[in-house]
This record gives C-alpha cells, structure tokens and sequence, in this order.
C-alpha cells in the first residue's frame, strides 16, 4: 500500500522556506484519510501553512528530539522532550516556527476536508468549515497516536484490506476531531441503523467483490449513502466496522473454498481477496482459532 508520491498531501510542511526532507518513506492519499510518514534533519524553520492546507494536520512523533515550537500568537508549548507518541495538531492557517535539534521521524496525518465536511454536515450544526477546533498544539489524547501508529503501520501493509481499513479510520478520525476539539454541538440523529434494504445493498456488494481492492466510498454509495453516514450505521447495525465484516467474508468465503482440494492454499487466499497465504492464516487463525491447512487436513 506504500507509494511515492509527490508531498502535496503536506501543504504546511511543504511550504516551509528551504526545508529539506532528508528521506521520504511513504505518503498515501487514501479516499477519507491521507499520511505521510518522513525523516526531517536538524534544523530551524518557519513554516506558512498554504491555501492547500484546508484541514488541520496532526503529527505523530516517532523518533529524535523537537527543542521547541512556536506560534505567533502562543507562547512556546513545547520544549526538548520529545517521546514516541506525543502527537500534535497543526493549525491550517497559524505561521509557526519549528526547531528539530536532531533529526527526527514523523507521521503527519489528517482526515480530507470531503471526509471532515460530511461528518460535519451530518453530525454537527452549522456549515462544515465553521467549526473550529478549540485546541491546537501537542495534546493529550491516547486516540490520536492510536489512529496514527495504525496509519502507519497500513501505509506499509500490502493487504488490500488496509485500504479499507485505513478509510474507515479517517472518517473515525474526522468524528474524533470535531467531538473533542470541535466548537459545534452534535445535533440529534434520526436514522440509527441501515434499512434491511442498504444493509442489504452493502452486504451484497461487499459479498459479490471479494476478490478487489474495495473502497468505503463504492460501499457506501451501494447503500445510497455518504461515507460518514454509513461508517457509523454499518457499525450500529452490525456490530462490525465495514473493515471487519469484510475480513470476516474473506475469511468464511475462504473456509468453504478449502473443501476443494484441487485449490491450493495460496490461491484460495487470491480467490477471496487476501494479499497472499500468510496475511489468509494470519486472519483466519485469529476467527476459527487454526490454521487453513488443519482445517484441510
């Protein structure tokens, strides 16, 4: 799931005067949710947030020191004592000064403005980019390291679940965000379950594709529904987030499919829409208990 492309999905850093990104390891602009897992060098930079940069960015400490960063308006809020997992969230329209007393490791992260405006809509009062976020600077919030060490694990994992997977963490992402740090009231809910009609749409789509790289958007729009809207009712009504109900799909289709012996393991695991055999046991040993090959034997 690993590509290089080009560092737009990180206008505030981007658009830092000379910066330099020592090693790029992995950016992805999923539907939903983008990351950008980088290294940056020892240095002291002012960094101006671009037109591009239309949602609050978070970012996840992974390795090396941060002596300090500031705001024009704030007073410094922190001071060389970096750890792994302190996360931070970046202003989209705030200058700041930032300085990396070694080089250091970071993911930077954030929910899509598409993804941000629908749970707004549908969940908040007032038009999307009204709300604000109350706080900004390095938080306390065991949620936001939890997203983000997730994110970059699936920014590595081949599986073509993580993009589902990864999808659906940004519209939890974008939930998160507007609940904790939001200025905006929720407003009262009418619908709290699918209709036995778009469960069905889902359950079907989801049942007839397998085998591709499924989206959260292409599932949700065979429910007739928004990704935000249908990520929470899916859940409510199943017990399940999408991601998992369709591991659980792959993994049942998979069982029934080792009653043919004359599939071999490795192309069941292709069949039903797993990477290859290893990731095909690793989830069908954590659901049945064994392995593929026992239940063959």
């Amino acid at each position: 799931m690993s590509s290089n492309q080009t560092p737009e999905i990180l206008p505030i850093l981007m658009k830092a005067k000379g910066i330099i990104i020592e090693n790029t390891h992995s950016s992805v602009l999923w539907e939903g949710v983008q990351a950008y897992h980088f290294q940056i060098p020892a240095i002291e930079q002012d960094l101006i947030p671009s037109a591009e940069a239309s949602v609050e960015t978070i970012t996840l400490h992974i390795a090396g020191k941060v002596g300090a960063i500031n705001f024009t308006d704030f007073s410094r809020w922190y001071s060389d004592m970096a750890a792994p997992g302190v996360v931070g969230i970046l202003p989209r329209n705030q200058p700041f000064k930032a300085v990396w007393t070694q080089s250091s490791q970071n993911l930077v992260f954030n929910p899509t403005l598409e993804v941000l405006n629908q749970v707004a809509l549908e969940t908040y009062s007032g038009e999307p980019r009204a709300i604000n976020l109350r706080k900004l600077g390095f938080v306390e919030d065991p949620m936001l390291p939890q997203i983000g060490w997730t994110l970059l694990d699936l920014l590595y994992d081949d599986d073509p679940s993580a993009r589902l997977y990864a999808e659906s963490l940004g519209v939890t992402l974008a939930h998160h965000l507007l609940y904790k740090y939001g200025d905006k009231q929720p407003v009262t809910r009418i619908q709290h379950t699918l209709s036995n009609h778009q469960l069905r749409c889902a359950v079907d789509y989801i049942l007839a594709n397998l085998e591709r790289d499924l989206s959260l958007a292409e599932i949700a729009a065979s429910a007739g529904l928004s990704v935000a809207h249908f990520s929470r009712l899916f859940r409510k009504t199943t017990g399940y987030s999408p991601y998992q109900y369709l591991i659980h799909c792959r993994v049942q289709s998979a069982y029934n499919l080792l009653k043919h012996p004359h599939y071999t393991i490795a192309q069941i695991a292709q069949m039903v829409g797993f990477y290859d055999q290893s990731h095909l046991s690793r989830h069908f040993k954590r659901i049945y208990g064994v392995s593929p090959q026992r239940i063959r034997d």
